[in-house]
């Protein structure tokens, strides 16, 4: 079934044995760790020892002094200033303060164009005299110009 040259692609290589002896250099670094650990459990349980034996009884309480915790001194020394606590100083000198102007004044409305009303062609000049004339008074708000017959 099998020719003896060619492999199964299945089948599996045989798993290599493992090694007996451990090199020297793995022995080495085994002992390394094994020894730091040791050092530390040594030094984790001599900590806790001796932090037990230094704690006799209870903590100790610190108390505030007796009296007041604030004492205004009798001389406080520095130096004094007149009128240091006044915030216009112009008021000695008789002056009026100036109000600072930081924008430029307000804006003037201007006033409504009057509406130009264009001459009908074909007309005589009296017609343009009477619209020329109605132009000249604008109509209130709400009220109706009549048409210009034309």
């Amino acid at each position: 079934m099998s020719d003896p040259g060619t492999q199964d692609p299945f089948h599996e290589p045989p798993a290599r044995a493992p090694r007996q002896k451990l090199s020297p250099r793995t022995r080495l670094f085994a002992a390394v760790a094994a020894s730091a650990v040791a050092v530390m459990v040594i030094l984790v349980w001599a900590g806790y020892e001796l932090g037990k034996s230094q704690t006799p009884g209870e903590p100790p309480l610190v108390k505030a002094p007796e009296g007041a915790e604030k004492v205004r001194p009798d001389d406080p020394g520095g130096m004094y200033f007149e009128h240091q606590d006044k915030t216009v100083y112009g008021a000695f000198d008789g002056r009026e303060e100036e109000v600072e102007q930081l924008l430029p004044p307000a804006e003037e409305p201007m006033s409504k164009p009057e509406p130009v009303l264009p001459v009908p062609e074909g007309t005589d000049g009296e017609m343009a005299d009477e619209a020329a004339g109605e132009a000249d008074t604008a109509p209130a708000i709400g009220e109706t110009v009549p048409k210009v017959p034309g």
